[in-house]
């Protein structure tokens, strides 16, 4: 995994400060714009040795109904 890089992730559950959270199997993938149940192509912002963080590109299925 690379900065710049585009993946799809499914958002498994939320963070304390309302990111969405992914797993990759070696990092966690904090997500800005993203809710638990969602399926998103995102852009890689930043990466650590066991943590990530992304930006939505493009939401590929909604996990629940947004207002």
């Amino acid at each position: 995994m690379k900065r710049g890089e585009n993946i799809t992730v499914e958002v498994e559950r939320l963070a304390v400060n309302g990111d969405g959270l992914a797993e990759d199997g070696v990092r966690t993938i904090r997500v800005r714009g993203a809710l638990p149940g969602d399926t998103a192509l995102v852009r890689i912002r930043s990466v650590k040795r066991t943590s990530a963080l992304a930006d939505v590109e493009r939401l590929e299925s909604a996990g629940i109904p947004r207002i």
